[in-house]
């Protein structure tokens, strides 16, 4: 159900109380303790991810109610006794993971295996008690926040969340100039899996079921763009390779797209299959082609990354289609749930920073 979500200039976070029955409740304001940071969160961008906690079933551990969203762009309003890393006008990208930073695990840059966290558990902040990024102020500590260079475009920043979990795709197929990369799936990951390998001088061929993400793909640098929906699909990726690629990132998370990456697959291949899929993978069929497979299941090198992203030298900002408001984010989420052609839908919590300061969801 479509309903109006009044802000009315308080303090608010948004939470889903069950399947698209979203409020905005009151928020308390709060002071950061020691080696705390307040932080004004400032915009986010909708992900497949926050869709399903907005429409259900919910997955692992999660009850309602849930926060929507845990990737966003936030500006340092104060700092508790201890801080030095940051200061209040500061732009930061937050880390929303539940990962404790301190265990071997975190310690490595993996966080999405962090041992505090329990088997089965959902990894990110999405309970009642967590922050969220869709809320009008956090409050975590000084470690957790990620600095911004002054100077950065917000919705270029906003983008950290998609390519940093694109990297960890990217570190485990390794994607150099001998070989092509095969990137099946033209969505944010896939973008930002392109951009991050034709930093390695990588030839990126990249298959795709709608076309304007084909288009976006060819925008965002991919040599060879393929129609997935074709029924030679499979022979077109595997002469756009020169052979049977032998690294590939899997990032449609469908069981159609799942099998053409695996079929299409060479002996000794590297797969980051990035998503889940109803897709059986049998044993036999890895150990007789002798795959190496990677899960891509979180963030790794954030603070890299937002460096590349400052440095111009990737971005997919403009991929955004849509912006709204935060008092409108039913009107994003239904618009995210319904319409394939919203590539990106941000919403602004900070409504002044809305591009043109016009409350509506016009494109661009």
């Amino acid at each position: 159900m479509r309903v109006a979500l009044r802000s009315e200039g308080r303090l608010k976070k948004a939470l889903a109380f069950g399947p698209r029955d979203v409020r905005l409740v009151d928020l308390a304001p709060r002071t950061p303790g020691p080696g705390e940071v307040r932080a004004r969160m400032l915009m986010t961008t909708l992900t497949t991810a926050n869709v399903r906690l907005y429409t259900g079933p919910l997955m692992a551990d999660v009850q309602y109610p849930v926060t929507l969203s845990y990737t966003g762009v936030a500006e340092v309003a104060e700092v508790g006794r201890g801080v030095t890393r940051v200061r209040p006008g500061d732009l930061v990208y937050p880390n929303f993971y539940r990962a404790c930073l301190r265990c071997r695990f975190c310690r490595a840059d993996r966080m999405v295996a962090c041992e505090q966290v329990p088997l089965g558990a959902h990894n990110m902040m999405i309970g009642e008690a967590y922050e969220s990024a869709l809320q009008s102020e956090i409050v975590l500590g000084e470690e957790r926040m990620n600095l911004v260079p002054a100077g950065t475009p917000l919705e270029a920043a906003a983008m950290t969340g998609f390519f940093s979990v694109a990297m960890q795709a990217i570190v485990a197929v390794e994607p150099d100039d001998r070989d092509p990369l095969f990137v099946n799936g033209a969505g944010p990951i896939g973008w930002c899996a392109t951009q991050l390998a034709k930093l390695h001088g990588s030839r990126v061929v990249i298959a795709e079921v709608l076309p304007a993400r084909m288009e976006r793909a060819r925008q965002f640098g991919a040599d060879v763009v393929i129609d997935a929906r074709q029924p030679d699909a499979r022979q077109q990726v595997v002469e756009a390779c020169g052979g049977a690629p032998l690294k590939i990132v899997e990032a449609t998370g469908t069981a159609e797209g799942s099998a053409l990456a695996f079929d299409v697959a060479g002996r000794g291949a590297r797969i980051a299959a990035v998503g889940v899929s109803q897709h059986p993978i049998t044993q036999t069929f890895i150990v007789l082609k002798g795959l190496r497979i990677d899960g891509i299941g979180g963030a790794i090198r954030v603070p890299e990354v937002i460096r590349l992203i400052a440095e111009g030298k990737i971005d997919i900002s403009a991929s955004i289609t849509h912006r709204f408001p935060l008092a409108r984010l039913v009107d994003a989420l239904e618009l995210k749930r319904t319409s394939p052609e919203a590539e990106l839908v941000a919403v602004y919590i900070d409504e002044a920073r809305l591009p043109g300061a016009r409350p509506d969801a016009s494109g661009g």
